[in-house]
């Protein structure tokens, strides 16, 4: 399969992609007008940027506390009697089971010893 292009057609298409030296540019399409955003549209952005970090920030502390929140049921006290104080004065004596031991032999870890 052959290629005939001609030389016109080849610098035609080149001169597409290339550019010329920044002196041959008229002085009208070098300038670019540049346009300063409003303060109101600034202060929109800022406000939005401001949520938008709010919003990520309470997600993700909302998924972490909720993928760490413990499975175990409230600890509640039980009354399992009253005490006598040593001043004569009685007391109401309460006990709670919070689960947790001081070393793996009690904590059943390794079955009932």
């Amino acid at each position: 399969m052959a290629f005939a292009c001609s030389l016109d057609h080849i610098s035609s298409v080149l001169s597409i992609y290339s550019y010329p030296h920044p002196s041959l540019i008229p002085l009208e399409r070098i300038s670019v007008e540049t346009a300063t955003p409003s303060k109101a549209r600034i202060a929109i952005g800022a406000l939005l940027t401001l949520a938008l970090g709010i919003a990520v920030v309470a997600g993700v502390g909302l998924t972490l506390h909720k993928v760490s929140a413990d499975p175990q049921p409230k600890l509640v006290a039980t009354k399992v009697g009253t005490i006598v104080a040593a001043d004569g004065k009685t007391y109401n004596h309460f006990t709670i089971a919070d689960s947790v031991y001081a070393d793996p032999i009690n904590s059943k870890a390794h079955g009932t010893c």
